[in-house]
């Protein structure tokens, strides 16, 4: 779900996330050299728990609307080196428990824009 499509130079990419109930703290990426023919990674494509500044760990149970920022654009509009992954996620509090219930099961919970820095390899 929630598809976010771009290109790079060495052809087409898509990340998702999946959705309740089975698509449950799944994030997925998809390529493509021509746009027609895909090829889905086995792994998970981001975590959903966050590490903070000073060391706390945050566990989301819900990571929606993944994005990209691109620190390179070229003159024909593709993309590369990834710097940034946006996510809209659901929270509501440090209690797991609480907040997947709230947040998944009953479509409530306390949103919010989760950026986090992308490391270079």
């Amino acid at each position: 779900e929630d598809p976010f499509m771009w290109r790079s130079p060495r052809g087409f990419h898509i990340i998702t996330h999946g959705m309740c109930p089975t698509g449950y703290l799944q994030a997925h990426y998809k390529f493509s050299e021509d746009g027609v023919t895909w090829h889905t990674s086995p792994r998970q494509t981001y975590s959903y728990s966050v590490e903070c500044q000073g060391g706390e760990v945050r566990h989301f149970p819900r990571m929606e609307r993944p994005q990209l920022v691109f620190a390179k654009e070229y003159p024909d509009g593709a993309v590369s080196d990834p710097v940034a992954l946006f996510n809209g996620v659901c929270d509501d509090g440090v209690n797991y428990v609480s907040a997947a219930v709230r947040c998944i099961l009953q479509q409530a919970g306390m949103t919010h824009t989760l950026v986090r820095p992308l490391r270079k390899r």
